[in-house]
């Protein structure tokens, strides 16, 4: 789109739409600024309303029995039902068994290695 025909989109706004585009441009200098290059991610999946989904799971452990028990935490933590073609996962030997669920910026930790921290207070 050329610079002339986003000025007229711009300028046929009301009111309420002036406010929605301020506030996501607002939006995208704030998270341009603080999150570098993950922004571009976050900006998209806020307007298509995904999810990031991820697993870290144990090099030991299957990736279908990290699924299995993911599968379980997403439903009972968080009541959504995925489907396994939407989760990241990702093999972490630091984990030393269990795994690590993510929605978004939210986590929810099984693994073996929370446990050795909290033993090691």
């Amino acid at each position: 789109m050329d610079k002339t025909a986003l000025l007229d989109k711009v300028q046929n706004l009301d009111e309420k739409g002036l406010k929605n585009l301020l506030s996501e441009l607002k939006l995208y200098q704030d998270l341009k600024k603080k999150l570098g290059k993950r922004w571009e991610e976050l900006f998209d999946r806020k307007h298509s309303w995904e999810k990031l989904l991820v697993v870290e799971y144990f090099a030991s452990v299957w990736e279908d029995t990290a699924w299995e028990q993911a599968k379980n935490v997403y439903k009972k933590a968080f009541e959504l039902d995925v489907l396994r073609e939407k989760v990241k996962f990702i093999s972490k030997d630091t984990l030393k068994w269990g795994i690590k669920v993510y929605i978004d910026d939210s986590m929810i930790d099984l693994s073996f290695s929370k446990i050795e921290k909290s033993i090691k207070k």
